[in-house]
């Protein structure tokens, strides 16, 4: 991110009077990949990556399957580390967890770049498997990747939340009493 834009968002946390966990939040919020874009897949198989997004990613990164398999996710070179490291401690000698490590190994690609359009050439591989060859995709961001999906699938996932929407609100509210009573 621009350093004059880091300097003056400090300045305005100091403006405000914050405390110390109130300004780790803040600083926590803006390292993560949040909002929603609307892209189109080339003929080449580029894609334009939004200008925040690219930002954060930094000037190489890797592009990898997401942790549910079903999307590509664009990971900084140390956020990719994490999420291996993550679910490489989980059970070293498990057989889902080792499936899922070679997967996720095996279809990620490292030192990647954006060209100077701000594009990404997504893998061939993953295409096919992730994005079935969709051209309309949506490029969201997701806390400590981005996500990208096909337009189609993104809209019919939205639709399912919009759906299980009262069930959902019904955990997360059994969840917070559950950390209200610890």
């Amino acid at each position: 991110m621009d350093e004059n834009k880091h300097s003056s968002d400090r300045k305005a946390d100091a403006a405000m009077n914050l405390t110390e966990e109130e300004r780790l939040l803040l600083e926590e919020a803006d390292s993560q990949y949040i909002g929603t874009y609307n892209h189109t897949v080339d003929s080449k198989g580029r894609l334009v990556i939004p200008q925040a997004f690219r930002e954060m990613l930094g000037d190489t990164f890797f592009i990898a399957p997401t942790r549910d398999l079903k999307a590509i996710g664009l990971y900084s070179r140390l956020n990719w580390a994490r999420t291996r490291r993550r679910y490489a401690q989980l059970d070293p000698v498990n057989n889902d967890v080792l499936l899922f490590l070679e997967q996720f190994t095996a279809l990620s690609f490292r030192d990647q770049e954006c060209d100077a359009q701000g594009r990404i050439l997504l893998p061939t591989m993953l295409r096919t498997l992730m994005l079935e060859d969709e051209k309309d995709l949506i490029v969201s961001g997701e806390i400590d990747h981005v996500r990208i999906m096909s337009a189609e699938k993104y809209y019919a996932r939205f639709r399912q939340v919009q759906t299980d929407m009262s069930e959902m609100m019904k955990t997360m509210d059994r969840l917070r009493a559950r950390e209200l009573n610890l």
